[in-house]
């Protein structure tokens, strides 16, 4: 008997503390698709992720996410996708210009933002001359929204991100590639992204 409470007592607390019971219950699905003019685009998550077809599952989405595609890719922030308490980069199009090195570049963005106190303020085209976007009013929309810039010089990889006028960090971001296929030969182009997480099973 006393042997049979001592196992039971044992087993409880394993299973009841936080460390397997984090392990047990963070392990996510997403439904992902990735659109290049409106095109399915080919992707990777990379080793030590399970995919299966359009959907991946993920053991801790507090660690961010690598998502492979020909000639460029996305840094997802898997933790706070959904809330967007920090902007989220979910698709970039471009133009090129009479210089094929020059665009009107754009960046669509998810922010649950809160008014003036709290709104994307900065769009940022890392590895772009001209590559930095300063919005000064908080965005009326609930949703997405895009904002473009001219004149930005690219020819090679060009990190896309937003930046709100709270926190230093940001959210999802975009790299394209514009020295690789598919984006080297493209006069302009609209790249987004899917991504939904799925309900427990």
């Amino acid at each position: 008997m006393v042997e049979t409470m001592r196992t039971l007592f044992v087993l409880s607390t394993i299973f009841l503390s936080p460390v397997f019971f984090t392990a047990a219950h963070a392990e996510q699905t997403y439904a992902f698709n990735l659109l290049l003019d409106g095109e399915p685009l080919d992707w990777d998550v990379g080793e030590g992720i399970d995919r299966n077809g359009e959907f991946f599952v993920v053991d801790d989405p507090a660690v961010p996410l690598t998502v492979y595609f020909e000639g460029g890719q996305l840094e997802l922030q898997l933790a706070d996708f959904g809330t967007f308490s920090q902007p989220h980069v979910t698709g970039v199009r471009f133009s090129r210009g009479v210089d094929p090195s020059t665009f009107s570049m754009g960046a669509t963005v998810r922010h649950a933002g809160q008014g003036a106190e709290d709104y994307t303020d900065t769009i940022v085209f890392d590895g772009a001359k001209g590559g930095r976007l300063t919005l000064t009013e908080p965005q009326d929309e609930t949703g997405a929204f895009t904002r473009s810039k001219d004149g930005v010089q690219a020819t090679g990889e060009v990190r896309v991100s937003a930046l709100d006028s709270v926190r230093s960090g940001d959210g999802s971001a975009v790299v394209l590639d514009f020295a690789s296929e598919p984006f080297a030969g493209l006069e302009r182009g609209n790249l987004r992204y899917e991504l939904v997480l799925q309900p427990p099973n």
